[in-house]
């Protein structure tokens, strides 16, 4: 039988023989067996923490520093404040909130923790060792900075081993982080990871995990950029790196997928959608450039680079069938690529460079020898190319070095070449 804990700190009771310094509040309960909270509020000022735990195996931990100056704070609630809500399992949260001298309303962590019991054995709950189990972490160091982590589970049998991580530095950070299983009976077994780094300004990152052996790291280091993430089966690979200025990226993993987003210029946007084990990557180095990729069949590779320098690139790769292969090298200024893979084993290369250069590569029904394969590379000013292969085995290979060309390659039989330099 699990002993009962009942344990309520007030703030009365937390100040006593204390020196009078500015609000602290800690409000604790605990029922249920092997609990642990520790709240240590340094400095003084505002405070606040409330730490809720009702069954196995918790720990909750918190934090809180503030400048410690006596008698009145010059900022308003909350400057520092930290909710904690753990139901069961083995479920451990840490809060660490630095914040001196805010501006504003300053760093809020708030995380809710709910598990549940393996149906399949009567004898014991579904607890994994620790480490693996429910984990949530949020460190915040800087002004007006907010974080909420969310694990829980909507139907028997479901959530264990899932971890979230968020790490802030910096000011104005907004992060969330949402772990919650998909189906009755779906666990996150093996165990899922989310990692946050936050340590720009202004950036704002929310991420939804639904099931288990998935991955992800947002690492934002430049300001104001948004990411918002979503791996919704099990088996994901993903990462999201934004060390630019104002870069929107949304990322979309169903299951068995590897994407990469990495945006170190400014104002990009990027758009990654991954059905069923495929690969891409996507790095956005120039400026104001726009990036679609969408994996919607199986076992399909893209590779998209915007270079340094380039400004208004736009690249759309729609990949629809299996084992398509796509790559995109964009410099210049405002060029503009298309790729549509419907077929299978098919694969295109597009280097553009210049100035406003247009480019649309269609492939469809694929499977020859060696599938369909298309080449084009735009180097001059104001070029346009269109290739369409329908069959098997064709080949497509156009090269635009000059100005103002267009070419227009249209294969719809097997075992075609079409060669053109311009």
């Amino acid at each position: 039988m699990k002993k009962l804990v009942l344990t309520t700190v007030s703030a009365a009771a937390l100040m006593i023989g204390a020196p009078a310094l500015a609000q602290q509040t800690s409000d604790i309960d605990q029922i249920g067996a092997d609990n642990s909270a520790t709240v240590d509020q340094t400095g003084g000022n505002e405070g606040v923490s409330d730490i809720d735990q009702d069954g196995d195996d918790n720990v909750a931990e918190v934090t809180q520093s503030e400048n410690p100056n006596a008698g009145s704070p010059t900022f308003s609630v909350p400057a520092n404040k930290a909710t904690i809500d753990q139901d069961g399992d083995n479920s451990r949260a840490r809060v660490t909130q630095n914040s001196t001298n805010p501006g504003g309303q300053s760093n809020v962590a708030t995380i809710t923790q709910s598990s549940s019991y393996d149906p399949s054995n009567s004898g014991t709950d579904s607890t994994v060792p620790s480490g693996f189990a429910n984990n949530a972490r949020v460190i915040q160091d800087g002004e007006d900075n907010q974080s909420t982590i969310s694990q829980t589970d909507g139907n028997p049998g479901g959530l264990t081993g899932a971890a979230a991580y968020n790490s802030q530095e910096g000011s104005g950070h907004r992060s969330t982080i949402i772990q919650n299983q998909l189906g009755s009976g779906a666990e996150f077994d093996p165990d899922s990871r989310v990692d946050v780094f936050q340590s720009g300004t202004d950036n704002t990152s929310d991420v939804l995990q639904r099931r288990q052996a998935n991955g992800l790291i947002i690492d934002q280091s430049g300001s104001g950029n948004s990411s918002d993430a979503e791996q919704q089966k099990q088996s994901n690979t993903g990462s999201v790196t934004q060390s630019g200025v104002g870069n929107v990226s949304t990322f979309f993993q169903n299951q068995d997928s590897n994407g990469t987003v990495m945006q170190s210029g400014d104002n990009n946007n990027s758009d990654l959608s991954q059905s069923n084990n495929s690969v891409a990557f996507v790095d956005q180095i120039g400026n104001n450039g726009t990036s679609v990729v969408n994996q919607g069949g199986s076992e399909n590779n893209a590779d998209v680079t915007q270079t340094a320098g380039s400004t208004f690139a736009n690249s759309d790769i729609q990949q629809t069938g299996t084992n398509g292969d796509a790559t995109v090298t964009q410099g210049g200024d405002s060029n503009h690529s298309d790729i549509i893979q419907s077929g299978n084993a098919q694969t295109a290369s597009l280097i553009q460079f210049g100035f406003n250069n247009d480019s649309l590569i269609t492939q469809e029904d694929g499977v020859g020898s060696g599938g369909n394969t298309a080449s084009v590379e735009q180097s001059g000013d104001n070029n346009m190319s269109d290739v369409f292969q329908s069959g098997t085995g064709n080949t497509a290979d156009v090269t635009q070095a000059s100005n103002l060309n267009v070419s227009d390659v249209s294969q719809t039989g097997s075992g075609n070449t079409a060669t053109v330099n311009q």
